[in-house]
């Protein structure tokens, strides 16, 4: 497990994740190893963006805009490459 301090940046559905000790770039999945998950692009485009699956301790499709983001966990997915970048983040 990897502890990462970022910020959200809210692209309509989608999230942005920026990590300001990766020089304010953006993550975004990888389709070849080593790291499938990289902060690469200062831009956030699409392969930067990222869909909400489930928000919450009940892990349903609650409103994420709404909920106490303190120590809640979230599952997101890639909205370029879903099947590389689906995991669950504790936030």
């Amino acid at each position: 497990m990897v502890a990462v301090h970022t910020t959200y940046s809210p692209q309509g559905p989608f999230l942005g994740f920026r990590c300001s000790a990766a020089g304010n770039r953006f993550m975004q999945p990888r389709r070849k190893a080593p790291h499938r998950l990289v902060f690469f692009n200062f831009n956030c485009g699409v392969w930067e963006q990222w869909e909400v699956l489930a928000a919450g301790e009940g892990g349903g499709d609650a409103d994420w805009r709404n909920a106490a983001w303190s120590q809640a966990p979230f599952v997101f997915r890639s909205r370029r490459m879903p099947q590389v970048g689906k995991g669950c983040f504790r936030i």
